[in-house]
């Protein structure tokens, strides 16, 4: 039985939902997969959110302390929703 039309707008909250922890997954992942993740993930959300995040050298040698680090910031930026 195919879903009802009533269920759609739930069913799209729940996609989006989905889509955004996969993007975390996969921009996590290229932090680790190239060197200067932290880097390329700095100048994708300064791409896509018009930021200027800097990277201190420290987070540069611990990107994810880094990346957990800036989260609050990036969060009330409104560069991350």
């Amino acid at each position: 039985m195919p879903p009802s039309p009533a269920d759609a707008p739930g069913r799209w909250r729940a996609l989006q939902r989905r889509g955004k922890r996969l993007s975390v997954v996969r921009l996590a992942k290229a932090s680790f997969t190239y060197a200067g993740g932290i880097d390329y993930l700095a100048w994708k959300i300064n791409r896509h959110a018009g930021t200027a995040i800097t990277i201190k050298p420290w987070q540069r040698r611990w990107p994810l302390l880094g990346a957990v680090t800036l989260l609050p910031a990036l969060f009330r930026s409104g560069a991350i929703r």
